[in-house]
């Protein structure tokens, strides 16, 4: 039963071979996991970043006269907030 090269009666399972096998099961999947909860992420950020200074833009006009409080309403409204 026991083979003498680290297995029973398999040469390659933990050799080289075996290994990089493992790697690339386990490792590309996890990988393109990760991948894609950080694009997530990035998009979810820049959506709430254009949207917050948009509206801090809009507050900003609202304070210096630029529009009034009509405008600064139906400006947050066309932003769905």
């Amino acid at each position: 039963m026991w083979d003498g090269a680290g297995g029973f009666g398999m040469h390659s399972t933990w050799g080289a071979g075996g290994l990089l096998h493992m790697v690339i099961f386990w490792g590309l999947p996890l990988l393109l996991v990760v991948v894609a909860i950080v694009v997530a992420g990035r998009l979810w950020n820049a959506r709430g970043v254009q949207g917050s200074n948009a509206l801090s833009i809009l507050a900003e006009r609202y304070a210096r006269g630029e529009i009034d409080a009509e405008e600064l309403e139906e400006r947050r409204r066309q932003l769905g907030r």
